[in-house]
């Protein structure tokens, strides 16, 4: 197997930031004045009408690791996990990577630390991880990311299947039901796990996230959420409900270098996003860019139908791009991440 750069890796891991940061940054903040719920429910997804490509990703997180952890035999109270403030694994068909994070240790304590974790992640994982790089950062602060490398999971939704029983309890439900279903209509899946350390809480989130193609030509397009989901309904979790509310936002991005028009969606719209259940759209165009985000609000079971109907031109080029937004989407994730646990602790 061939050995991958920290450059690389680093492509991986912080290009894990523009489109979930640009989406979430562009819709209402989500009850900021009331914080979360027990766990975070998301789905975001975006449309390039200049390639026709459809990128989706659903996370769950939480910082209570009874609701959604690393899978066993890992054990966050490990030792060795004392000055590890991030962990960071990411599977796809062709590799999979695993990424620590130390702070205020030596480079070689590091790397003892981390291969110390490395037969528990091979248990959990059920790979045979291989370390890559261990690399010391002095700026802006004194920080040790150590790497490694293991094969691909051939079976991504089997897999993905596997980590949802093992790593989100069953109380959860709400957007966790979707996942066993959720790479129906994929070409490139990519599976994240991350874990943040802050102030000795563990932050924990699961990310599955896939690309593929979109029906092509001009005219209204329909988007169904719930078809490119591969289910027939979605509801949220009662742990994501903050006070009479659920925080679960599904979120969605059309892009094109020609003028598209919003038209219609399902549920009808609303002007009251996150206290009124329906979708949100602030800009109906016409314009280059499009978005809407359907709040549950005090429906949990309102997603029987989540369609988003648009005017304008969808061009077929399913280029080696994807491969690109593939990644770029998955950095937003990560760094969404890191804003969500700022604002949560």
């Amino acid at each position: 197997m061939k050995r991958i750069s920290v450059s690389q890796l680093a492509i991986v891991g912080v290009t894990v930031v523009l489109l979930f940061s640009f989406t979430f940054d562009n819709t209402p903040s989500v009850f900021a004045e009331d914080g979360f719920g027990m766990i975070v429910e998301n789905i975001a997804a975006s449309l390039d009408c200049d390639m026709a490509i459809f990128n989706l990703a659903c996370s769950i997180s939480s910082a209570d690791i009874s609701l959604v952890h690393f899978p066993s035999p890992v054990n966050m109270n490990d030792a060795h996990l004392k000055n590890c403030t991030s962990i960071n694994a990411m599977f796809n068909v062709a590799e999979s990577f695993l990424i620590f994070q130390f702070n205020d240790t030596s480079g070689s304590s590091a790397k003892a630390d981390a291969d110390a974790l490395i037969s528990l992640m091979n248990a959990a994982f059920g790979l045979t991880f291989t370390h890559n790089s261990t690399t010391v950062y002095t700026v802006p602060y004194l920080y040790v990311v150590v790497t490694y490398i293991a094969e691909g999971k051939s079976d991504m939704q089997t897999f993905l299947t596997n980590l949802k029983t093992r790593c989100i309890d069953a109380s959860v439900s709400g957007f966790s039901e979707v996942l066993p279903t959720l790479f129906t209509h994929a070409i490139n899946k990519t599976v994240v796990l991350t874990a943040t350390n802050s102030s000795s809480t563990w932050y924990n989130m699961l990310i599955a996230q896939y690309g593929t193609s979109f029906p092509t030509g001009s005219g209204e397009h329909t988007v169904d959420i719930l078809y490119y989901l591969g289910t027939g309904n979605l509801r949220s979790s009662e742990y994501a409900k903050v006070g009479m509310y659920y925080v679960s936002p599904v979120v969605l991005t059309i892009n094109s270098s020609s003028t598209i028009t919003f038209v219609s969606c399902q549920p009808p719209e609303t002007s009251a996003p996150i206290y009124s259940a329906g979708w949100y759209v602030p800009n109906h165009g016409p314009a280059n860019q499009i978005a809407g985000t359907m709040y549950f609000a005090d429906q949990p079971n309102i997603g029987e139908l989540i369609t988003f109907t648009f005017q304008g031109t969808v061009i077929p080029e399913f280029t080696a791009l994807t491969s690109i937004l593939t990644i770029i989407l998955i950095s937003a994730i990560l760094l969404h991440l890191r804003r969500q646990q700022k604002t949560t602790h």
